[in-house]
């Protein structure tokens, strides 16, 4: 699922961004040296990871009013997009939060099912001529058990008359 919001962060940026500004979200990249502040080439970019990923069973105390919800988990996937040379950072920051605050997530499982997830914490950062800009996606998961159930189940008919 973190791919996919990622996969979704990337297609979110090239719609507000434009072809103009390459994006890059594997660290293949940053070993080949592109997002090197030493390159001669220095063309607008973003880099998109995933920072901080983390994952709670969810309970009745996050959620009043609800049972337990038993094998669901609620996971976050904390994502940087890195922002580099861009001449004017205030403007990015700005179409940064409103292009990402949904995001479109297609499911691995299905082709035709997709669904959107909300950022629901943004803040950007510049320093040393870099924006970085944190989002945080929340999603549900739910983990199937497979639970083994009784095969036979012998009944001594003696026993079973009522008296």
């Amino acid at each position: 699922m973190v791919s996919g919001i990622i996969s979704g962060v990337c297609r979110n940026l090239a719609k507000e961004f434009g072809d103009d500004v390459k994006i890059y979200s594997d660290d293949n990249a940053r070993k080949e040296g592109v997002l090197d502040s030493k390159t001669p080439l220095r063309e607008p970019n973003f880099f998109v990871s995933c920072k901080n990923p983390s994952s709670r069973k969810v309970k009745d105390r996050y959620f009043t009013n609800t049972r337990l919800l038993g094998n669901r988990y609620l996971r976050s996937a904390a994502l940087c997009i890195e922002c580099r040379w861009f001449p004017d950072w205030e403007d990015v920051l700005e179409r940064l939060f409103l292009c990402l605050e949904y995001v479109r997530v297609e499911s691995d499982e299905s082709e035709n099912a997709t669904s959107t997830v909300r950022g629901n914490t943004m803040q950007g950062e510049y320093v040393d001529d870099v924006l970085n800009f944190f989002v945080s996606y929340d999603f549900f998961v739910y983990h199937e058990e497979e639970k083994q159930l009784m095969e036979k189940l012998i009944i001594n008919k003696e026993e079973m008359l009522w008296r």
